[in-house]
């Protein structure tokens, strides 16, 4: 089985000229704006960006979506983990929005076992009112 886990993490987003250390779960605002037209971010986005940070924690999926999968906490999944019950399961990133809310950001890692697992982030932009996946990027293999 998959599980889904129900909470969307937070990414922090560093602004290097503030930062000289490495957040937390974070990324560099300047890897938002590397692929250039491929991510759709420029630096008009860069406050609005930083903004983010102030965004809580944690946020919960919405029941209606949780409902189409088999789903748990990850504190739960964790308790099994310990326990030598390794199972599989997903966790996705609370999405980077642009100002201009038609591009985002995410993020989402697999997990599958002890040193088994893959993190992928996704680039989207909205287009006739739908989002459209624009790159995909392999963050980490193990």
């Amino acid at each position: 089985k998959n599980y889904l886990i129900e909470n969307l993490i937070r990414k922090n987003i560093d602004d290097e000229m503030l930062f000289q250390y490495e957040l937390k779960n974070g990324i560099k605002i300047s890897q938002l704006f590397e692929h250039g037209n491929q991510s759709g971010f420029d630096k008009k986005d860069s406050l609005y960006l930083l903004s983010q940070n102030k965004n809580p924690e944690y946020l919960s999926i919405n029941d209606s979506i949780l409902a189409k999968f088999e789903h748990s906490t990850l504190e739960s999944i964790r308790k099994r983990i310990h326990n030598k019950d390794y199972i599989q399961y997903y966790q996705f990133t609370i999405p980077i929005i642009s100002k201009d809310k038609t591009k985002a950001y995410f993020e989402v890692n697999y997990y599958c076992g002890p040193l088994c697992g893959v993190g992928n982030a996704f680039y989207l932009q909205k287009v006739n009112n739908k989002w459209r996946v624009i790159s995909k990027l392999t963050k980490w293999i193990s």
